[in-house]
């Protein structure tokens, strides 16, 4: 597990390409996670700028918290996703997915 929480000077995630499970909450500044495709586990509560997850198609485990993700529905592998803060997210229906509410 790497964490880079709370690193607000970070803009870029270049040079993440081989992690697989990745604590980036809080880190603000951070807009695009392209370069993460290997990413199982995924945290980035509260990363407003990040608008698209399509990247981590690998991602089993995602905590997308108090960010401005819409859909998850391309993510495929997802077993487990946390939304907390969120009003609307879109998943795949065609497969069949449970949507726990607690």
């Amino acid at each position: 597990m790497v964490s880079i929480f709370g690193c607000t000077g970070i803009t870029s995630l270049k040079g993440f390409e081989y992690i697989e499970k990745l604590n980036m909450d809080y880190c603000d500044r951070v807009t695009s996670i392209e370069p993460l495709i290997r990413v199982k586990e995924l945290s980035m509560r509260h990363c407003d700028l990040i608008n698209d997850v399509s990247p981590v198609k690998e991602c089993i485990k995602l905590d997308i918290s108090h960010t401005k993700i819409t859909d998850v529905s391309m993510l495929r592998k997802l077993e487990k996703v946390i939304l907390t803060g969120l009003e609307k997210v879109t998943f795949n229906v065609l497969r069949h997915d449970i949507v726990y509410l607690r």
